[in-house]
This record gives C-alpha cells, sequence and structure tokens, in this order.
C-alpha cells in the first residue's frame, strides 16, 4: 500500500487541485492538523498500535473489495456520520481519503498481480515488486511534504476521534511520523525488515536502474503506475467530498426532525 508519506504527499497536492470544491477546500485548510493525520491514522496498526490492517482498513487482501472500504466503516461506526465537531470531521475526511487510495491501489496493482498465483516463489517476486515500486513512490514523495505540512501535522491534537484507534495510538503516529520527517525516513529499514532483507537490499535495486527494471518495472511499468496514481487520487476526492456531503444531510435532516 502507499506510505505514510506517499499519503501525505497527496493530501497536499488535492489542497491544491482545481477539481476540489472550494468551500471544501476551505474546510479542510481551516483544520489542516487533523486533516493531514487522517490521511496516516490508518497505518498505526502497521507500525506500532495493537490490532491488525483489517481493523483499520475494512477489507481483507484476499477478499474482492465490494463497498466502500470506508462506508464499510461506517456500517461498523455509524457514529462517525455524526462527528462531535469541525476537527473530527476534518480528520474523517482524510482517513476516507486514505481508505480510498488504498482501495484503487489494491484494486488495480495488487489483484491484477497476485490473483491466482499459489507458486509460492512467483507469489514472492510479484509481491517484493509491489513493495519496491511504493518504496520507490515513498522516496520522491517524502522530498515533496513541505514545511507548512510538517508543522501542521505536528499540532493535531486527537480527541477520541475513533472508536478504534486510542487517542494515544494516534499522537504516537503523528510524532512516529514527526521524526522521520526530520530528515530520518525508516522506510527502508521498515519495509526491508519485513521481507527479511536488508536496507542495503532495496537500495541495491533500487539504486541500479537495469535490476530495477527487471524485477520491478517488469510488472509495474511506470505508465501504469501514473495511471494508477491519477486514479487513486480522483477516487480520494470524490469519496472525501461524498463523506462530508452524507455528513451535512444527516446533520441537516437532525435539525430539521428537532425543529
Amino acid at each position: 500500500m502507499p506510505t505514510p508519506f506517499t499519503h501525505l504527499a497527496a493530501a497536499q497536492r488535492l489542497l491544491v487541485h482545481p477539481d476540489l470544491a472550494e468551500n471544501t477546500r476551505k474546510r479542510l485548510k481551516t483544520e489542516l492538523p487533523a486533516f493531514l493525520l487522517g490521511n496516516i491514522a490508518a497505518d498505526a496498526t502497521r507500525l506500532h498500535a495493537p490490532g491488525t490492517r483489517e481493523d483499520t482498513h475494512f477489507y481483507h487482501y484476499h477478499e474482492p473489495i465490494g463497498e466502500n472500504p470506508w462506508r464499510q466503516m461506517l456500517q461498523r461506526h455509524p457514529q462517525l456520520l455524526r462527528p462531535r465537531d469541525e476537527a473530527q470531521r476534518v480528520f474523517l475526511a482524510g482517513y476516507v481519503a486514505h481508505l480510498a487510495m488504498d482501495e484503487i491501489w489494491t484494486q488495480e496493482i495488487m489483484w491484477p498481480l497476485m490473483q491466482g498465483i499459489d507458486d509460492l516463489n512467483e507469489r514472492r517476486r510479484r509481491a517484493l515488486a509491489i513493495t519496491l515500486s511504493m518504496t520507490r513512490c515513498d522516496e520522491r514523495d517524502y522530498g515533496a511534504i513541505d514545511a507548512g505540512s510538517v508543522n501542521a501535522l505536528g499540532k493535531a491534537q486527537p480527541c477520541a476521534w475513533l472508536p478504534f484507534l486510542s487517542d494515544a495510538d494516534l499522537a504516537t503516529m503523528r510524532d512516529l511520523i514527526l521524526r522521520q520527517l526530520q530528515g530520518n525516513s525508516q522506510t527502508l529499514d521498515i519495509l526491508s525488515r519485513r521481507w527479511g532483507l536488508t536496507p542495503q537490499d532495496f537500495r541495491s535495486t533500487l539504486d541500479d536502474p537495469t535490476i530495477f527494471a527487471a524485477e520491478v518495472l517488469s510488472w509495474i511499468p511506470e505508465r501504469q503506475l501514473r495511471q494508477v496514481e491519477g486514479n487513486m487520487e480522483f477516487h480520494m476526492r470524490a469519496q472525501l467530498q461524498d463523506l462530508l456531503r452524507e455528513q451535512a444531510l444527516l446533520s441537516s435532516s437532525t435539525a430539521l426532525t428537532r425543529n
């Protein structure tokens, strides 16, 4: 899946995208710390928090995705359709943006490469190619995260924003990413360790055009990757705005009922 740095860079681009509704842009910028934390929060269980990836992403790798994962989240936790304040609302918008990106990555990268492949060695080669492609994107995006985003993320103060991740888990995730944004990315260490490899093993592949072409681009060509990235960012904009619209409709309906 895209790394936290890729999610943060995509969040930055979303905020200046001409297709984002102007009132939505204003809301997200007003609560920018919450929005940025929302964009990385779902990966907490992959790095430090208890639980599994499925607990925070609301789908399984080995099953086709039917309903959008964020809608699955709202079915399990319907109270999230009624955020208590604007900070929580914008945090959830960021969270939905994250889930939307991962949904497209799974459907357009993971599934086409991995579905129906039973040979373990072949599965490993393909899955490693996906991880290395993701790492290349991570290194590109790490350098694109600006000081304003770093400062804003540091100001995020979670306040019971999620029923399935504690404030402490969210704060730990925030601080973990902030430390790495001080010029000490741990992506190579984290991802290579998951494969039983060293950071230098990854570095050797990433830095050698011939090896990278054979082991990564043969599975995920640059043109395909650019298309998938465009699809991810289109989907995140659309799904984020759908969430905010549905929350607003529910809020209006509740207000009318009370009156």
